[in-house]
């Protein structure tokens, strides 16, 4: 059976990256105030209570608690998925991107009520939700896995 050091390594180190960043933006930009990094890319504190984009806000502590075992499932279901390839000798990569991020605004949910998000872009007059590292996890966790079934497919 594969080693599990691997993905271990890439669930932690990802999970603590967007653990550290969130502190970074607890810490430094609680205060309403905007870090610009470049035009285009600044840091701004936000709360999201809902799911990507804001949707399924809650509107009730019932419906925020039934929002929240809903991901709860989910992210049992992903990682109970995760273990089923790791055991077949699938790759894992992917699937521990998603449960590493998932994971991690999960925390911030029942810890703080509401996910983390700092990272604010925009282009011109378009602009993009603000999100958090463990969102580009998870995006880029559900990207990898089309693309590589996708693929393998083909």
């Amino acid at each position: 059976m594969e080693s599990f050091k691997k993905p271990f390594v890439l669930l932690l180190s990802t999970f603590l990256l967007d653990r550290l960043s969130k502190l970074f933006a607890l810490v430094f930009l609680s205060d309403g105030h905007t870090q610009n990094v470049f035009d285009g890319l600044d840091f701004s504190l936000s709360w999201n209570t809902g799911v990507s984009w804001s949707l399924l806000t809650p509107s009730t502590p019932t419906s925020f608690w039934i929002l929240a075992g809903f991901i709860f499932c989910f992210i049992t279901g992903i990682a109970v998925y995760t273990f089923w390839r790791w055991v077949n000798r699938m790759p894992i990569h992917w699937e521990i991107l998603i449960l590493s991020g998932a994971i991690s605004n999960f925390i911030d949910r029942v810890w703080y009520g509401a996910v983390v998000d700092f990272i604010d872009m925009s282009y011109t007059s378009y602009h993009f939700p603000v999100f958090n590292i463990a969102d580009m996890c998870i995006f880029f966790g559900v990207v990898g896995i089309f693309f590589s079934s996708w693929r393998s497919e083909r």
